[in-house]
C-alpha cells in the first residue's frame, strides 16, 4: 500500500486549521470543544475515544489503538 503524502498533508493542515479556530483559552480552560472535535475525527477513523471531564468544560480525551505485540 502506497501512502499519498499530499493527501495526508492536506488532511493534517485541515485538522490543525480547525483546531486553531476552537477557543480553548485558559483561563477559563474550556477544552471540551477541542476534545469533542477530536473525538468525532477519531471515531470517523474507527478509533475509540472517550472524554473524561474533571469539572465542567475541563476535559481529557483518551484514545486507544490495539497493538499486535509485534514490531
Amino acid at each position: 500500500m502506497e501512502i499519498n503524502w499530499n493527501r495526508v498533508q492536506a488532511e493534517v493542515a485541515d485538522l490543525l486549521r480547525n483546531l486553531i479556530r476552537i477557543n480553548s483559552s485558559n483561563p477559563p480552560g474550556n477544552e471540551i470543544e477541542v476534545a469533542l472535535y477530536l473525538q468525532e475525527f477519531l471515531h470517523r477513523e474507527g478509533i475509540d475515544a472517550t472524554i473524561y471531564e474533571s469539572s465542567p468544560g475541563r476535559s481529557n480525551l483518551i484514545a486507544r489503538l490495539p497493538g499486535t505485540g509485534k514490531l
